[in-house]
Order: structure tokens, then sequence, then C-alpha cells
């Protein structure tokens, strides 16, 4: 049966179903896993219960698949199971290369036994020379389609189910973030949020403030100017966490916010550059400022940094990264 539902007969060749090399799904999942731990890297590096709990019960689920796809038998449970056990992965921080990777090798060891069986069971049925009928070719021919078929379909299942966790995974993280750099900018931080961002709490910040100009395509009448303007923030926030990793925390909307990085992990000569580095990602002119303060009173800076940054705009002053000595005289 193929994945939409439509019936197809079991392969048959050299008189024998061509899964029949892969029935045994228990032995030959060790013995794939075995493979796997010795020859694919990445999963050198995962944690023994991974490697003999999730890794083997993947491979074990991925040879019933093929066994079934193989010999017509029906499949959607299957799939089902395998995009359950991808979004785990993906929860987990299996990397999905690693996943691919140990799929491929998988395959690569199931059509080695399909093939050597199918030559085995030609021998024994011949005179010790290889013999194939046209029967037989087709339903290699027809043993290839499906391979590739599975391959595509198992490919498709993991990398959507992967990719869909993922998201949620990130989401929950910038929603933790979010939570906690709104507490830190208005004086109430506590341990529990920043435990639950996996973020520690620094003793002082570095606390920017950011304006963020319309990029020119927003005002493109061709172009929709809210994907634009999403776009140019996401940019921005993918410099971000580049630049700065997770330490940093910011509020940004499509105008601009506020950054917070802890003043440990970043000189002040290097936010120069690193305002200089999100002006390039948004691909506009960024006008910044910036007040180094203690946590307890990050709200206060905060609020500096916007007067200063409000100030700068009344100067016109051009692009750049201003300080309070900067603005002293006016």
């Amino acid at each position: 049966m193929t994945v939409d539902g439509s019936a197809q007969p079991g392969l048959i060749i050299a008189g024998a179903p061509i899964s029949s090399p892969l029935k045994d799904v228990w032995a030959l999942s060790r013995q794939m896993v075995g493979h796997f731990v010795e020859n694919v890297a990445p999963c050198g590096t995962l944690p023994g219960d991974a490697i003999h709990g999730d890794v083997t019960t993947i491979t074990r689920m991925n040879l019933e698949f093929a066994v079934s796809m193989l010999d017509g038998k029906d499949i959607p449970d299957k799939i089902e199971r395998l995009k359950d056990a991808a979004a785990q992965w993906a929860r987990e921080g299996v990397p999905i290369d690693t996943i691919h990777h140990a799929i491929h090798e998988g395959f690569k060891i199931g059509l080695e036994l399909v093939v050597s069986g199918t030559a085995a069971r030609q021998r024994k049925a011949g005179d010790g020379t290889m013999t194939i009928t046209l029967a037989d070719y087709q339903a290699l021919i027809g043993g290839a389609e499906r391979v590739v078929g599975m391959l595509d379909t198992m490919t498709t299942a993991v990398s959507m189910a992967y990719v869909r966790e993922l998201k949620s995974v990130v989401s929950e993280h910038h929603t933790a973030v979010h939570t906690l750099t709104s507490a830190l900018l208005g004086g109430h931080p506590t341990s529990t949020m920043a435990r639950e961002c996996g973020i520690e709490i620094a003793d002082s910040y570095r606390v920017l403030a950011l304006s963020i100009p319309p990029h020119p395509d927003e005002s493109n009448p061709v172009l929709d100017a809210k994907v634009v303007a999403r776009r140019k923030l996401r940019r921005v926030q993918a410099a971000v966490a580049t630049r700065c990793g997770d330490t940093a925390l910011s509020l940004l909307s499509i105008d601009g916010g506020t950054l917070l990085i802890p003043a440990d992990t970043t000189g002040d000569g290097g936010l120069d550059e690193l305002v200089g580095a999100l002006a390039h990602a948004a691909r506009v002119p960024i006008t910044a400022t910036v007040v180094t303060t203690g946590t307890d009173t990050i709200p206060t800076a905060a609020d500096q940094a916007h007067q200063l940054l409000d100030m700068v705009a009344r100067l016109h002053c051009e692009p750049a990264l201003y300080r309070f000595d900067d603005l002293a005289l006016e």
C-alpha cells in the first residue's frame, strides 16, 4: 500500500518476498545501531540510554515501515509513530542531521541485505551462476522505486515533525525570555524565571536603546510593508543571537526597543561594532544609546537610555552609538 492508501502488491523475487532479509527487525535494528555507533560520528556523542533506547526504537520503526511498504501493507500508523519520535528528538536537542544520516545509513544496509539475499536465492535456484527472469528484473525495478518512495516519505515526515516541534520549543523559549526581560525592565526579576529560560541573571548590564528606521522596501507599493518590516526585525534578532548568544535579552519591535547585554561579556568598545552589525543585518542605519548599570537599577537605566535616544533624534545626529558623555554638553 502506498502512503496515500492505494493498494500495491507485495514484491516477489526468486520465489520469495523481496523484504525477506529484513523480516527480523529486532536483530537487524540492533545490528544497524551498532553500525551507527561505529560509523555515524554524531551518534557517538549521544548518551548510552539514547543509543540503546530511542535510536534503536526509531531504527526498528524504520525497518517495520520498509518491510510494510515492500509487502504492500498499511503504513500510516507507522508514519505517525515516526513523526512522534522525530518531535521527541527535536525537543531533546538531537541534531536533525544525525537522524537523517542514520536513516540513510539504515537504507544503505537494508538495500545491501535485499540485494545480497536476492543474489543468494538466485544462485541456489540455478546452477550456482546468477540468472534473472524478466519477472525478477521487474520486481527489482519495482523495489528500487519503492525504496526511493520510502526515503522520500520518511525524510519528509521526519523533517516536518522535527521543524514543527522545534518551532514550538523556540516559541516557548522566546516567551520565557520575553517574560524575564520584561521583569528586569520592570524591576521585578525572579530566579524562577531565569531558571525557566536557562539564563543566569548578570550582576550588571549594558542597557541599549535602539531606534530602527523603516527599510526602503517598506514604502514600496509592490511589496507588503508589514512582511518587509517583520523580516527586518527577524534579521536583527538573529544578529543579536549570533553576536551575543543566549545571554542577551531584548524587547524589540520593527521600530527599535531595548537590548540588555551582560556587562562582563561585552566590553564598551565592542558595542559600536555590535550596533554596526545590527545595522548591517537590518540593512538600515541604526541609532543607539547605552547606559551601564547594576541589575537592580535596570528600569532607571532603560529610561535614561531612551531619553538619550530621544535627544539624539531631536538633535538630528548621525546614526551611531551614543553614550552619556557624548551628549553631556547638550
